[in-house]
């Protein structure tokens, strides 16, 4: 066996791993219960942006954008979108309200 093979690899970090890799690197303080800053910090972050990336505006307004490309028809379908979940919302809170 040569001198190459012979070394030990070490496992491949995969993007989820390189963060929490490179989080405990950095370190920092503890809050109240012993958790890392840091990494609560990152899982906020990572948490915060992931949200956003699969919000149902940002897709919708992307595949509007992308089958049509008009800023008008990006805004229509948002203030639909937008509509679509308060519509609702009057329409249960007038008939559950009870009335004299």
């Amino acid at each position: 066996m040569s001198p190459a093979n012979s070394r030990k690899r070490s496992p491949a970090l995969g993007p989820p791993a390189l963060v929490l890799a490179v989080i405990g690197a950095i370190g920092g303080g503890a809050d109240a219960w012993g958790a890392p800053i840091t990494f609560n910090s990152a899982a906020g972050i990572l948490f915060q942006g992931g949200a956003a990336a699969v919000d149902s505006s940002t897709i919708i307004a992307t595949l509007v954008h992308g089958l049509t490309g008009s800023p008008f028809a990006v805004g229509a379908a948002t203030a639909i979108l937008r509509y679509g979940w308060l519509f609702s919302q009057i329409f249960v809170a007038y008939v559950k309200i009870p009335t004299d």
